[in-house]
């Protein structure tokens, strides 16, 4: 079964294929630039189905008003009519790179010490973060480094520290 992703960026377009592909989904996977546009999203979900995804999951970043963006989103419910039931809406708490830094182990690799990230989605500006980290031991955050940690992170993990991640996760398990 195939299911469609619409995401923010190149980032996130990486790292959520090989995170879908941890968990055994298959995914068609849109991406727009910058944040999600409700009349683009609705658009690409119904283009997605038309080409044989079961559903569609929108997941945008959250970027610090979590419930805000939810609601502001609900708008492609009313615009994709019929399909509705077949759109879902899942914010990422506060971006997807919340998620990619979950993985202390993983995450301890790739700087060459030991680092300790509680709740990763308390972490308001995660990619900011992870570029921070990175920097100070000479290294760069871009779209291939996104995809690397996202091959290597511990879904278990992620599962632990990210009620977002747990919701996307279901969402997409119950296809």
């Amino acid at each position: 079964m195939k299911i469609g992703l619409i995401v923010e960026g190149n980032d996130d377009e990486v790292a959520i294929e090989k995170l879908c592909k941890k968990i055994g989904v298959t995914a068609e996977i849109r991406k727009q630039r910058g944040r999600i546009n409700v009349k683009k999203a609705c658009a690409y979900a119904k283009d997605l189905i038309r080409k044989g995804c079961e559903k569609v999951i929108i997941l945008p970043d959250a970027h610090c008003n979590e419930e805000g963006e939810r609601k502001r989103l609900q708008e492609i419910y009313k615009l994709c009519g019929e399909l509705r039931d077949r759109i879902h809406i899942c914010v990422v708490v506060n971006e997807l790179e919340s998620w990619l830094i979950a993985d202390n182990k993983v995450l301890s690799e790739y700087i060459g010490r030991s680092i300790k990230i509680g709740n990763p989605e308390d972490v308001h500006d995660a990619k900011g973060y992870l570029r921070e980290i990175l920097r100070k031991v000479g290294k760069v955050y871009y779209t291939a480094l996104a995809r690397e940690i996202a091959e290597k992170i511990d879904v278990h993990e992620v599962l632990k520290k990210c009620r977002s991640f747990v919701e996307f996760y279901n969402k997409v398990r119950d296809c």
